[in-house]
């Protein structure tokens, strides 16, 4: 991180910040993230930046560390997934999906394309930041050369709370421990999916692949 401090208290961060990541040793030190600090809150405009390929993912406004207006997600370099207003709570825009979700409807489950699917705010994007930026290969996994792909699995419900994570598709114990530990640290706030204008509760799964080079 690289941030400017006030002058009376040598704490209190104010002025520009950047953060780097530079993860194994085999890649480079690149920014991540850049925005404004006053009296120790965020505050102006804030840039997230993907690692690989080095174009803004999330650009919005921050007032008193909480954000602000409409900030934009985007997939790739000048395409948008995402659009929502903090400010009113609202989501402008967010990229279609035909895929059919499974939905809860009493005891049972349906599996059904839905309006709208549960979204995180933040896009795709926020998730694969999460696992980039904190997931650990266990030594035991590598000792045994345990690779594969698990699949973790949330309900949200009709109001946008979220479940414990729960596996769905198991790889092995140490690696689904892995798994489960990194989509908790998720810090995400969720829409409910929509069906014929009707929130429902629904399973969002999240998979991650564990994979030695």
């Amino acid at each position: 991180e690289s941030f400017y401090v006030l002058k009376e208290d040598n704490i209190t961060r104010h002025g520009i910040y950047e953060k780097y990541y530079g993860g194994p040793s085999y890649l480079p030190k690149k920014k991540i993230e850049s925005g404004f600090y006053k009296d120790g809150a965020k505050d102006g405009i804030w840039t997230q930046y993907n690692y690989f390929n080095e174009f803004a993912e999330g650009i919005g406004s921050y007032a008193n560390n909480s954000r602000i207006g409409i900030w934009t997600f985007y997939k790739a370099k000048d395409t948008v997934e995402q659009q929502y207003n903090y400010t009113t709570k609202e989501l402008l825009q967010f990229k279609k999906d035909t895929a059919k979700y499974l939905v809860v409807n009493g005891s049972d489950t349906v599996e059904i394309a839905m309006d709208r699917p549960p979204i995180c705010i933040g896009g795709s994007v926020l998730i694969s930041r999460t696992l980039m930026y904190n997931l650990y290969y266990p030594d035991e996994a590598r000792e045994n050369n345990w690779q594969g792909r698990v699949i973790v699995a949330i309900l949200v419900d009709n109001l946008g709370n979220v479940s414990k994570p729960w596996i769905k598709q198991s790889v092995a114990k140490v690696i689904d421990e892995e798994a489960i530990r990194v989509v908790n640290l998720l810090d995400a706030q969720w829409l409910p999916g929509i069906i014929n204008g009707k929130a429902v509760t629904s399973i969002m799964t999240i998979p991650i692949t564990f994979r030695l080079e």
